[in-house]
């Protein structure tokens, strides 16, 4: 009886351990090959961005053995709108777990995400078999340099100098840190080891080499030279700034400060691997006079700049790294011997070759570059198959890509039109705004529809209609005819590409996984992505929908009504009512909008009976837009303005009157601050000079106040003055006045 009471008081603690530490198990997206958590999205566990309480937290999510601790990183607080990010280091006894970094995202005072590596430790002996001076030499025989930066008495006082420290020197020490024996393997088990800085002056080079405390075992090289700017003399952009790699005294094209990497690579005019190298130069500044020759090697310095380019794009407007979304490496080559470019996605490298005399120049313009980009996007998306209309979608959104990348890279380029730069005999390859001009359709199953079983189905001439959406989505239809293969007219205004490219990127990412999906699927996928988005009825949706219809894919959407009712002109110190209009079908709505005045502009929302109406007071002579959000149920469906056009107090409206609050105001040589929009009405406030500035007509200021109801105008002498003025609502006022 007493083993089974033991068990259950065992089974308790379990549990309630469990369910005080762990979130749920939807919570957590992603995890590693042992089952640790990558990242975890927190919907129901709460849990305070107290740092005491994320250290518990920490502690008990990853079971953590109770010498592990984890202390936020210096300065690596970030802050966005409501979202706040804090790195957290791991600690074993004390010791610092190398590359076990978890970034910590709160918002509102709550953890909203946790991500990146946490390395399990359980009885790691900390006692170090070798000393600190045998790890360095073990280090230096690693880097086998000829010479070393502190070998150098210049050296050590150029440290000193740029450190401002008479301590500093290029000297090694060792750190005892903690380690995974292989650093790229999630299973590996750590160890105890040395972490020692060796800069050397020949061949040039700096690194933390790391190794074993107990055996004397080379464990990993971090190279320290990882952000080289280098001067590019590219063939298809001109001068560009890229990201080098410095080995010994010469550079090459690789880039590690995005993702894991940016390696490109000189294939030889190879069709295999065998004759790979890399493309070096003595001074990174890689020159027209070098590398524009008959191998045409300027090329490469388009594929390096291209990449990083394309990589930019997707982290910073789709917060998206590398094909994976993970970082991964990115191998380009150069110099391929086959006339094309291509992703490969058995290996998950791109490849471009240097095309000939009559059609092609090298390919790797920065269209072309960021369009085999896309392909890698896709492989690790949506997948779809290369065949028939999935294969024309995969197609259309590499274009897509290559468009969007152009335009926010190299704005000067014509973004809609596909590999301008490395045709020879026509204009481009393929165009976005008028495809019928390079043979393939704008409208689906139309004119130039490709039928038969070559190129994979049409997959290069069927694009066409999704490369024309996307333009019509994001630009319009007023300069096109206006007009499809199926004699259906349309006229409409675009969304602008960030929200087309949002709209687009969402639903490759999250809305497309049937390998052999047509046309209608996208369509129906992309307008749902709108609806979830911006929401169901909103504008990006209709747009969405009716650029479908541009193409001749569904039907001509139904248009929206305005959803807000109300007079547009009113007269100082009268109000008017505004109604939300609703346009479907949807009974639940509501609207938003803060209470208060806004330059003079009073309102406040009034529940009416089975609708919602807002009451406007106007204040000062002018135009006022006044943003609503606009929500059925939960679900935002979008937002408008009410614009209130003022009229001068005679100008018809409400039948005259004086503006109540239509400026500063001037009363026995005293100047007052405006009155409030009504005093009697719905909104009570005090408005006084937050800041008083006063310049004479020389421009010297003459005086200077802060938070104060009136200014007396009988200290200053006879003359021209200049008034800056501050209100307590942020309003400013600039006025000339004549003593």
């Amino acid at each position: 009886m007493r083993t089974k009471n033991y068990i259950l008081l065992l089974l308790l603690i379990f549990i309630s351990n469990g369910a005080f530490s762990q979130v749920k198990e939807q919570e957590i997206i992603s995890k590693t090959k042992k089952g640790i958590p990558k990242l975890i999205r927190f919907n129901e566990t709460k849990v305070t961005s107290d740092k005491e309480e994320v250290n518990s937290f920490l502690k008990k999510q990853f079971a953590a053995d109770p010498k592990i601790g984890f202390k936020p990183s210096q300065s690596t607080s970030k802050k966005v709108k409501e979202l706040e990010s804090q790195k957290y280091e791991q600690f074993y006894n004390g010791i610092k777990v190398e590359f076990a970094r978890l970034n910590v995202i709160s918002k509102k005072g709550s953890l909203h995400q946790i991500n990146g590596s946490y390395i399990e430790i359980k009885d790691l002996g900390v006692t170090p078999s070798i000393s600190e001076s045998t790890a360095i030499e073990y280090a230096k025989n690693h880097i086998n340099a000829e010479k070393y930066m502190w070998e150098n008495e210049e050296n050590e006082k150029f440290i000193k100098k740029i450190k401002g420290d008479n301590n500093a020197t290029y000297k090694p020490k060792g750190e005892l840190v903690i380690i995974r024996e292989n650093v790229l393997d999630e299973s590996s088990k750590p160890v105890l080891a040395y972490k020692v800085k060796i800069c050397a002056e020949f061949p040039y080079s700096k690194d933390y080499v790391y190794i074993n405390a107990l055996s004397g075992k080379f464990i990993y090289k971090s190279s320290l030279l990882r952000h080289v700017e280098g001067t590019a003399q590219t063939r298809y952009s001109g001068t560009r700034t890229i990201e080098t790699e410095q080995v010994g005294s010469q550079f090459r094209l690789r880039d590690y400060s995005r993702g894991n990497g940016i390696e490109t690579f000189d294939m030889n005019n190879s069709s295999n691997y065998t004759n790979v190298t890399d493309f070096v130069d003595n001074d990174n500044n890689w020159t027209s006079a070098e590398y524009n020759n008959a191998n045409r090697d300027n090329a490469a310095l388009d594929l390096h700049w291209g990449t990083e380019m394309t990589y930019d794009y997707f982290i910073q407007e789709h917060n998206f790294s590398s094909f994976d979304g993970q970082g991964m490496t990115i191998r380009a080559f150069a110099n391929w011997s086959n006339l094309n470019a291509q992703w490969d996605a058995s290996e998950e490298v791109i490849r471009f070759g240097n095309g000939n005399t009559t059609t092609f120049d090298a390919l790797t313009s920065l269209d072309v570059i960021a369009h085999e980009y896309g392909h890698g996007i896709d492989h690790f998306s949506s997948q779809l198959e290369y065949i028939n209309e999935s294969g024309a979608l995969d197609e259309g959104i590499a274009d897509i890509w290559g468009a969007m990348v152009e335009s926010f890279a190299a704005p000067e380029k014509d973004a809609y039109l596909i590999g301008e730069d490395i045709m020879l005999n026509q204009a481009a390859l393929r165009s976005m705004i008028d495809p019928k001009t390079f043979g393939n359709p704008d409208t689906y199953q139309g004119i130039n529809w490709f039928t038969g079983s070559g190129d994979f189905g049409g997959v290069h001439t069927n694009s066409g209609v999704m490369g024309h959406w996307f333009y019509l989505l994001a630009e319009g239809s007023s300069s096109t005819d206006e007009i499809n293969d199926n004699n259906d007219t349309f006229s409409f205004s675009g969304l602008g590409v960030d929200i087309a490219a949002n709209i687009l990127f969402q639903a490759q990412q999250n809305y497309f996984t049937d390998p052999f999906m047509g046309y209608l699927d996208a369509s129906n996928l992309t307008i749902q992505a709108a609806k979830d988005i911006y929401g169901t009825s909103s504008n990006e949706a209709y747009i969405t929908q009716y650029a479908w219809y541009a193409v001749g894919i569904g039907n001509e959407p139904q248009a929206i009504s305005h959803y807000i009712q109300g007079p547009t002109q009113l007269t100082p110190g009268y109000q008017a009512f505004y109604t939300l209009n609703p346009y479907d079908n949807a009974t639940n709505y509501v609207w938003t909008i803060p209470t208060g005045c806004y330059q003079h502009y009073c309102w406040e929302i009034i529940q009416g009976q089975g609708t919602n109406t807002i009451r406007i007071k106007a204040g000062k002579t002018g135009v006022q837009d006044i943003t609503c959000t606009i929500y059925n149920g939960s679900n935002i469906i979008g937002s408008q303005y009410i614009t209130v056009n003022v009229q001068t107090p005679n100008s018809g409206g409400g039948g005259g009157g004086s503006d109540p609050c239509g400026g500063i105001q001037t009363i026995n040589g005293v100047i007052y601050p405006p009155e409030p929009c009504d005093p009697n009405a719905f909104v009570t406030e005090e408005i006084y000079f937050k800041e008083v500035k006063v310049y004479d007509f020389s421009g010297r200021k003459i005086l200077d106040k802060s938070n104060t109801q009136s200014i007396n105008l009988d200290l200053f002498s006879k003359g021209i003055y200049i008034l800056k003025i501050k209100l307590n609502t942020n309003e400013i006022i600039t006025k000339k006045i004549m003593l």
